[in-house]
């Protein structure tokens, strides 16, 4: 099984001693995630009750040189994502999100799966309770893999959580030139982040669809606060214009 760096179109990023494509695969359209509002039902239907088409899109990102997937600990995306690494013949690179639920099954799932990076998701880190996030990455930590956090509002929390001095890796925040499912404004935000070390993923690139991918990637990619991204996507053909776009951008 080959690995991901020897297949990624991308460029590779160093977060605590692993190695990450810079560009992933998301998962919330396969849940049917609420911001992409009338479309989300057709999404879960499409993709969550159905896991073969989950497959066929991580498969298929593979295939164009992104080989890694933005993951949700939910159990058939988790198991959609295992058989595309055997579908693939790559052993896909990933981030999972935890902090929906079953603390110890989304753990035990973290430690089969070996993600590159786990990220306590934004229903948990918004909350500000740092007792409560502390335990979180020191159970990851203590798996042996890289801690991160994800927050819906980066102008509030990641100020809070820089100064806290938690073990945070790296962090994922909305991002797009619209402000679309943001706090703050794009420029706003670019400078809270010249003031983090720690290298961040941006989300809601696409903004649910509102925005397209030839606007949108190069927007982002010409900060390099920015180090990363995931992408959304629900069919083959905006695959291959969003990783066709994505790769010129960050190539390898």
């Amino acid at each position: 099984m080959e690995s991901p760096s020897e297949t990624s179109k991308v460029k590779i990023i160093p977060i605590g001693g692993r190695s990450l494509p810079a560009v992933s695969l998301g998962t919330s359209p396969f849940i049917g995630a609420g911001q992409f509002g009338s479309r989300a039902l057709t999404y879960r239907s499409l993709f969550f009750d159905n896991p073969a088409n989950m497959v066929n899109l991580m498969v298929y990102a593979a295939q164009l040189g992104v080989p890694c997937v933005q993951l949700l600990a939910v159990d058939r995306i988790l198991d959609a994502f295992r058989d595309s690494r055997v579908q693939s013949g790559v052993d896909l690179a990933c981030t999972l999100t935890v902090g929906f639920g079953d603390r110890d099954w989304e753990l035990n799932q973290a430690s089969d799966i070996n993600p590159q990076l786990v990220f306590l998701h934004a229903m948990v880190t918004d909350r500000l309770d740092l007792k409560g996030i502390e335990r979180w990455l020191k159970d990851i930590r203590d798996l042996g893999l890289v801690p991160g956090c994800v927050t819906h509002k980066p102008a509030r929390v990641l100020p809070v959580l820089v100064r806290s001095g938690l073990d945070i890796a790296a962090f994922m925040v909305p991002f797009n030139q619209e402000g679309i499912f943001m706090d703050c404004k794009p420029d706003a935000l670019i400078k809270i982040l010249d003031s983090i070390d720690q290298p961040v993923i941006a989300k809601k690139t696409l903004a649910a669809g509102a925005l397209s991918p030839s606007d949108s990637l190069p927007f982002i990619a010409q900060y390099t606060q920015i180090h990363g991204l995931a992408l959304g996507l629900t069919s083959r053909e905006e695959m291959k214009e969003s990783l066709s776009i994505a790769i010129s951008h960050w190539p390898r």
